[in-house]
């Protein structure tokens, strides 16, 4: 389970609140609804650098012995090469959430777009000394409700089968790039830019989990 440090409320310290959680899905994958469950007995692995708002839960026991099945597979996630190489300032993003304007009666979340606005390969400061943090800038609406959200890299192209040819780089994989943590704004309101940390901060913390 991966979120933002600041969505988590540490109960002496192990101890997690969830605030809504889908429980079970129908015959046709259609969310039944939620209840309020606590997770206790986590292993709780965070980011060498403490300004990565990321953190991950492993070993988890719910309240009234429910599971939880990850809809996303590990090697979704893209590592730092992947971003560094293969994304770039404009590319399509999409994120789901649960902001205001969620579905209630289903409470599935809705997915909102956006568009790359930092270089991925720097780590992005809105201010002069802002402490370093694997973040990336955004073109996009953020709002309460969508921290710790996955955000994707739209697919890009398709694959090319036998027989047919096409230019390096015609084709991408959709990935997980990293986890909605905010955003920034104006004297009008919302600055149209939200920020995320890097999905290889998410990658690096589990690696370092699954090696103890």
């Amino acid at each position: 389970m991966v979120g933002n440090i600041h969505l988590i409320s540490f109960l002496n310290f192990f101890q997690v609140a969830v605030k809504r959680y889908n429980i079970s899905i129908d015959q046709n994958g259609q969310p039944l609804g939620f209840k309020k469950v606590s997770i206790t007995n986590a292993i709780v692995g965070f980011a060498e650098n403490q300004h990565n708002d990321v953190v991950c839960l492993t070993n988890l026991t719910l309240s009234d012995s429910l599971t939880v099945n990850s809809a996303i597979e590990y090697n979704l996630l893209a590592d730092k090469e992947w971003i560094n190489t293969k994304l770039t300032v404009c590319d399509g993003i999409a994120y789901p959430g649960f902001p205001e304007w969620f579905d209630h009666q289903k409470n599935i979340p809705i997915f909102r777009m956006g568009t790359i606005a930092s270089d991925p390969r720097t780590d992005y400061c809105y201010q002069q000394d802002d402490p370093v943090a694997a973040r990336i800038a955004y073109e996009g609406f953020s709002s309460g409700g969508s921290s710790g959200s996955p955000v994707f890299a739209a697919q890009k192209g398709f694959p090319v089968g036998d027989g047919l040819q096409a230019p390096e780089g015609f084709f991408r994989e959709m990935k997980l790039i990293g986890i909605n943590a905010g955003h920034f704004h104006s004297d009008k309101g919302h600055s149209g830019i939200s920020y995320f940390y890097k999905s290889s901060v998410i990658k690096d913390i589990i690696d370092k989990m699954m090696k103890k």
